[in-house]
């Protein structure tokens, strides 16, 4: 460019007409545009070219060489006051001085093609991840964001609607761009408006073609839902990181505890846990409430149960004391591996599941009449006494058991002079099929005789269950998973060596209970029995629910201590479990984090609104370059937007215009449908290009 056009270029005007001044202000504004090169020396049909006329004819002449600006009239009074003259234009051959890849031409559809795709990749690579496993950020940012989740949640989202931003940019540019290439074959009025107003976006108005206002309407929806799937996508949020776990623990069904059982019958009975035979009743109750659907739980040993112990022994993630053998205690250990693949901060919630060896027992309660000539037959025997000046009355309960041929007597217990007791004893029974119940008999006297003479048929059963744990932090204060809930048991055995043990147990916890007042387990019945009346079976109910209870709690306190520190029960006094008598178990640890994880039930609408934008720009594209081939258009249509409206201004004054349109009172849509226009050079090869109408163009 020529020192003396850069000159030129300069406003220098004085004193100028003002109502020329004017006119010329304003065609800088309307007429600016890409193509000041080209831009023809003739009058058009136009208003704007009359202006220009009018300007021309005044002694002013304008000129534009840029694509953003057009030129202000320069002019410059001589010394001798004679009328100002101006510079010449520039040459219409002249062409942009910037790199012809730096041109729309080149750089929009590169740049649609290369951005949507990293945004297709990316988001579902990323997505394909998080949502085929959890993944967890590190500890100490895990700690962070759980603590500043409202700061977070914000700067992820400003950073999906800035991602959203430029996916909606690039989708505008596409179309536009693709306008602009299709408008030199030649398009109608109604193509370049529905276009325009796709690319804002915005829904049409019309349904002239219904196919495009149903794509529109669909755009719409789906640029504007850009930021919520973007939003959704990255926000960090609580997941679960899941381990497995393996360990061992007793197999009661091994023949090595078997033969330990019974020989050391006078070991292995009801005295071994003589402290803790009070929580018995604890555990009878739960069970019943729990049956009655009533929230119950029960504490013992450092961990809770709902419903009963099941018969499990719990899995501790760390040594934990056990005082059932004693004031001092001993510690129990950790016989489980949790096989992490990623660490997780202290503070969240944890909680593991795993598949164990329980106990439980069948239990089958009728209500019998029984006396001292029935079979089994029955007789309570008292003796009233003093002691230290108060009345007191021994009894015991007598029963010959039906394949005894001499009577069997409770263990005999204080109580008051009405006999206010509960009274029990197990008479064992060989089946048919050579298995082995007992029946256990109740029997309530004085407040207690609404507990009639009950006979319980008990199966003793070693079973397998899952068995959930959890910190509940909620509830519980605990350093580990203590709240223990199990599920209904499966895979039956009858475990008949440890009938007579878990009933030791339960007779020794009714025995505890009594006193010269009452029974325990006697008051515990009859406040259920109250509570449900009008139930006939209630009593047979409630004596079944806490036998179940108690025997379940017995067999949890025989694997806490076999498995304790210092516990000497094995043979040669070892207090390591064998190898012979481990049972591996196996289950699943949880712990709760934060980082990404796409939930199943959102997954498949995360991604649909930018996917979707992402795939229709990438196919305008690929569409408009495949449709024209090597088809070259003049390089000055290259900057050519039909989404500014300066450009449209300046080619629909170019003078190719020719056909009448529709006054704006009147339907302009269906009329704009049969105006065809492309933009082409309009006087030559060499001239700016500009809107002509589709007949004049042929």
């Amino acid at each position: 460019m020529s020192e003396q056009y850069k000159f030129h270029r300069t406003l220098s005007i004085h004193h100028p007409p003002p109502h020329n001044l004017a006119v010329g202000i304003f065609l800088s504004i309307a007429m600016e545009d890409p193509y000041a090169a080209y831009r023809p020396r003739h009058s058009t049909h136009s208003s704007i070219a009359s202006s220009s006329k009018t300007l021309r004819e005044s002694g002013y002449y304008y000129s534009s060489e840029s694509y953003a600006l057009l030129g202000m009239p320069s002019s410059a009074k001589t010394a001798d006051g004679m009328k100002p003259s101006f510079s010449p234009a520039p040459s219409r051959n002249e062409t942009p001085s910037r790199p012809k890849w730096l041109s729309p031409y080149y750089l929009i559809p590169t740049t649609v093609l290369v951005v949507h795709t990293l945004l297709l990749v990316c988001s579902w690579t990323f997505f394909s991840i998080t949502i085929s496993r959890p993944a967890a950020l590190s500890p100490g940012i895990a700690l962070h964001v759980r603590d500043h989740i409202q700061s977070v949640t914000m700067v992820v989202t400003l950073v999906a609607s800035f991602i959203s931003l430029v996916s909606t940019a690039l989708y505008t540019r596409s179309i536009l761009y693709s306008l602009a290439r299709f408008l030199e074959g030649g398009v109608s009025l109604y193509t370049i408006a529905s276009a325009t107003r796709i690319a804002e976006p915005s829904p049409l108005k019309d349904f002239t073609r219904p196919t495009w206002t149903i794509a529109a309407l669909l755009l719409t929806l789906a640029v504007n839902s850009q930021t919520a799937g973007w939003t959704t996508l990255l926000l960090p949020k609580q997941i679960e990181i899941t381990s497995p776990m393996t360990g061992f623990e007793l197999d009661m069904k091994s023949p090595g505890f078997k033969r330990l059982v019974e020989d050391n019958k006078d070991i292995i009975n009801a005295d071994l846990f003589s402290r803790v035979i009070p929580i018995t009743e604890a555990s009878g109750g739960t069970a019943v409430s729990t049956h009655f659907n009533l929230p119950s739980i029960l504490n013992f040993n450092h961990f809770s149960w709902t419903n009963s112990t099941l018969g499990v022994m719990p899995v501790a993630l760390e040594e934990i004391e056990s005082s059932i053998l004693s004031v001092q205690g001993e510690n129990i250990p950790v016989n489980v591996k949790i096989h992490r693949k990623e660490n997780t901060p202290r503070g969240f919630p944890v909680r593991f599941s795993m598949t164990q060896q329980g106990f439980t027992a069948q239990v089958s309660c009728q209500q019998r009449n029984l006396d001292a000539n029935t079979r089994p037959s029955i007789r309570l025997r008292s003796q009233l006494d003093r002691l230290f000046d108060s009345p007191v009355t021994l009894a015991q309960l007598e029963v010959v058991c039906p394949t005894a041929s001499s009577a069997t007597f409770s263990e005999p217990v204080l109580t008051s002079t009405n006999v206010d007791a509960l009274f029990g004893i197990s008479c064992p029974v060989i089946q048919i099929n050579g298995g082995r119940r007992w029946d256990l008999i109740l029997a309530g006297s004085g407040i207690y005789s609404a507990i009639k003479t009950t006979v319980c048929s008990v199966w003793p059963l070693l079973d397998l269950v899952n068995v959930d744990y959890d910190d509940n932090t909620f509830v519980f204060n605990s350093s580990f998973p203590s709240f223990i809930n199990g599920s209904i048991p499966w895979s039956y055995d009858e475990a008949p060596w440890i009938g007579d043990f878990a009933l030791s147990v339960f007779l020794r916890g009714l025995r505890v209970g009594q006193s010269t007042t009452g029974n325990s387990m006697g008051d515990t019945v009859l406040t259920f029995l109250s509570s449900v009346q009008n139930d006939p079976d209630a009593l047979s109910q409630i004596l079944a629910e806490y036998t179940r209870g108690v025997l379940e709690l017995s067999v949890t306190m025989l694997r806490m201590v076999f498995t304790q520190y210092g516990n000497g029960l094995y043979p040669g006094g070892s207090s390591t479990i064998p190898e012979s008598m481990r049972l591996n178990i196996n289950g699943t640890h949880r712990a709760t984090t934060i980082g990404w994880h796409q939930a199943r039930e959102t997954a498949a609408s995360v991604l649909i609104a930018p996917t979707f934008v992402s795939v229709v720009s990438i196919l305008i594209i690929v569409a408009t370059l495949a449709s024209k081939g090597r088809n070259r258009e003049p390089e000055a249509s290259h900057y050519f937007d039909p989404g500014d409206i300066l450009h449209i201004i300046s080619a629909s004054a170019a003078g190719g215009m020719k056909t009448e349109l529709t006054p704006y009172h009147e339907d302009t849509v269906e009329s704009s449908e049969h105006v065809q226009i492309k933009l082409v050079p309009v006087e030559g090869a060499e001239s700016r290009p500009g809107f002509v109408s589709w007949e004049n163009a042929k």
